[in-house]
């Protein structure tokens, strides 16, 4: 169909081509000049294949980083600890993961633990996070090859026992805080002549410092840095007695009088030979004396008045021929 001439607005340019566009008449003033085309133009690059298939692969590359990274800070986030003995599962879990994304071997230290506590190796277990605490924690930095490394981890494992892993703290002198050095003041347990209770404050090493363990209070070594005595009188210290006290060789002397003990008496003590002197009066000891003890030749003392046993001993404590001090 013929238009009239009017009806279009061409527009040329040299050397270039121009579109005209179709305008109804007297309309034109309201269009803009027609539009450009450049011959050497490519198309816009978002609709370009090409960078469609690396954007695509780009997210898809961008959200598996972002996954994994997820992922890990999940599995690695440290879980709040039971109220009981019984550590939480992850925490032990999570620590040996930790140890070993970060390449270090801890089963050369984990056999000697096992060796002398065979629950070392349930992460659940307070046997565990003693094993924990020498690993990663101790200001010692103990090799798994150290001389002292079972007698330190004995007594740790006793530490954390006998205070639920630092909720149930002693009298004094417990594991350092943060920004304290070894240094405490110990409330020693002293019976005056009118038989009242006194502490004398005495400056002594906190367990669980970056000391060797013999310094911690309490502890009695001989030259050679061996355990020889075990003394923590008055200290409110509760729970059962640990049986794992067992396991230190050279232990001569144990004396745990004054405190919150509970349960019975434990059996194992009468089987350490080297043992000479058991003092555990004035706790809250029940059951009857065990028979175990009268094989015992070795003690020289033995103290466990004001308990709650019930019974009466044997006769058979006449075999303990050694023995020079009974209350």
């Amino acid at each position: 169909q013929t238009r009239n001439p009017l009806d279009f607005k061409e527009i040329f340019f040299d050397d270039q081509l121009a579109i005209a566009m179709s305008v109804e008449e007297g309309d034109d003033k309201d269009y803009q000049i027609a539009f450009e085309y450049d011959l050497n133009a490519k198309p816009p690059f978002t609709k370009n294949r090409r960078f469609r298939l690396y954007a695509v692969s780009g997210f898809c590359v961008c959200l598996a980083i972002t996954s994994l990274i997820l992922g890990t800070i999940i599995l690695f986030r440290e879980q709040p600890e039971a109220a009981g003995i019984e550590m939480d599962l992850n925490s032990g879990a999570i620590w040996e993961a930790k140890v070993e994304m970060a390449g270090i071997n801890v089963e050369k230290w984990f056999v000697q633990f096992v060796s002398v506590v065979p629950g070392a190796s349930n992460t659940t277990s307070i046997a565990h996070r003693a094993a924990r605490w020498i690993i990663s924690e101790d200001p010692m930095k103990l090799q798994y090859y150290a001389e002292n490394l079972i007698q330190r981890y004995l007594l740790v494992l006793f530490y954390l026992t006998t205070t639920n892993d630092g909720k149930m703290p002693w009298r004094s002198c417990n594991e350092p805080k943060s920004g304290e050095n070894s240094s405490c003041i110990y409330n020693r347990f002293n019976r005056v002549p009118n038989d009242t209770i006194v502490y004398d404050l005495i400056e002594k090493t906190s367990w669980l410092s970056g000391k060797h363990e013999c310094d911690w209070v309490g502890n009695i070594c001989d030259d050679n840095k061996n355990l020889r005595a075990l003394h923590l009188m008055g200290q409110n210290i509760s729970g059962t007695i640990p049986e794992d006290l067992i396991n230190l060789s050279n232990l001569q002397s144990l004396k745990l009088a004054y405190n919150e003990f509970t349960g019975t008496l434990p059996t194992v003590f009468a089987s350490m030979r080297q043992l000479l002197s058991l003092e555990v009066h004035g706790n809250n000891l029940i059951g009857t004396f065990p028979s175990e003890y009268f094989s015992a030749t070795s003690l020289q003392v033995l103290n466990i008045l004001d308990n709650q046993f019930t019974g009466t001993i044997s006769s058979e404590i006449m075999r303990l021929e050694n023995l020079r001090g009974l209350h």
